[in-house]
């Protein structure tokens, strides 16, 4: 088949760099298949209209875009209508409209893959503004549609949609450091400037309020009072980065955190394997990429309840869940972080890599496209 999947959202040319794209790691195991497989990035920036790159057998598509925020608006001459389907990135992004009526009238399927569907927004007026403006539910109740969590699944049913299939996202094991564990620990922290009684805690993501960044900073600080040898590392960027070192400063702790705005992918592993335990404050986290990462490299998650890591990990076997930022501290300080963190590893690679994914992918577009036109 020939497959395309594209976001919908903004992105950054660079992105690979820093983070490993789930677009492109879907697409290689679908080429895998023998399935030609291209993906569209949607760069606001891009110098010229549009730039191609292959990657292995994927073709990758850069394509210039306005946008509103962090919707893009996409030249639809620009997309190639030679396809069979079309894997859309679209949650509650504005264009999605335009491109599922595209697809209509070019005989092409268009498959929703999703991991939201309404605004996570903090402000009520805001996330009820994003919910009128950018109404996907009305698409997602008549198509079929992939989600990417079981509560994603639960609540868009009960809503009215019933074509549903959930799958998971996964990790793409030809990007991450295969043999991590030959690295020692206590050399990688050398490698990064910690002492050998350094006990460094990591957190990963957009400095947003989503993340929560500014509440890592309170409970980093009660962390403090118990064992001075913690150590802080953040790696992310976003609005709220300011904020962050202000409260740092604020709290007299610049000598305990360290923040990075950007970490390569290839030196990511390092981070994760250095560090004693990862932690997630994103109450709204869809899946986690990141928390994948984490308990692949061994390093053991603790993370707020939220539907990703409530489908990703299990309470005290691989990782821990929490119920608020109290309990996350006393599970840094006295839950065991060997154990969960082998268990870790072995769950993601027997349940969370891409190659399953686009197996499971392969076969709903096969069937819905049979369906049709069996109709």
């Amino acid at each position: 088949m020939k497959l395309a999947y594209i976001s919908l959202n903004t992105e950054n040319k660079n992105l690979s760099k820093y983070y490993n794209s789930q677009a492109e790691g879907l697409a290689r195991d679908l080429a895998k298949g023998g399935h030609e497989v291209t993906v569209y990035h949607p760069i606001p920036d891009l110098e010229a209209d549009k730039e191609c790159v292959w990657k292995g057998a994927v073709k990758i598509e850069y394509i210039k875009c306005g946008h509103i925020g962090k919707h893009a608006i996409i030249d639809l001459s620009m997309l190639d209508a030679d396809k069979d389907c079309y894997i859309t990135a679209s949650d509650n992004y504005l264009f999605f409209g335009r491109l599922y009526r595209w697809c209509r009238r070019n005989n092409i399927l268009c498959l929703p893959y999703i991991g939201v569907a309404h605004s996570n927004n903090s402000s009520k007026i805001k996330r009820k503004i994003v919910d009128i403006l950018c109404n996907n539910v009305k698409y997602y109740k008549r198509i079929p549609t992939v989600v990417k969590t079981p509560a994603l699944e639960q609540s868009l049913r009960a809503e009215g949609a019933s074509t549903l299939f959930c799958v998971p996202v996964g990790l793409d094991e030809e990007l991450l450091k295969q043999d991590y564990h030959k690295y020692d620990a206590e050399v990688l922290k050398k490698k990064w400037d910690y002492g050998n009684t350094d006990r460094v805690i990591l957190f990963v993501g957009r400095m947003t309020a989503e993340k929560q960044p500014l509440k890592m900073m309170e409970i980093f600080q009660k962390m403090l009072e118990h064992d001075g040898n913690y150590r802080l590392l953040m790696v992310g960027s976003g609005e709220l980065l300011e904020n962050v070192r202000s409260k740092t400063a604020a709290y007299g702790l610049e000598h305990a955190v360290r923040i990075c705005e950007r970490v390569q992918n290839d030196r990511m592993w390092e981070l994760y394997r250095m560090s004693e335990c990862y932690i997630n404050l994103n109450t709204h986290e869809i899946f986690g990429m990141a928390i994948l990462e984490a308990m692949y490299y061994e390093c053991t998650v603790i993370a707020l309840r939220a539907p990703g890591p409530e489908l990703i990990i299990e309470n005290g076997i691989s990782g821990y869940l929490c119920d608020s930022g109290d309990e996350l501290i006393q599970r840094v300080l006295t839950a065991d972080m060997a154990e969960p963190a082998k268990t870790a590893h072995r769950q993601v690679v027997q349940r969370f890599l891409w190659e399953s994914r686009a197996k499971r992918l392969e076969n709903i577009i096969c069937d819905v496209l049979g369906a049709a036109q069996s109709r």
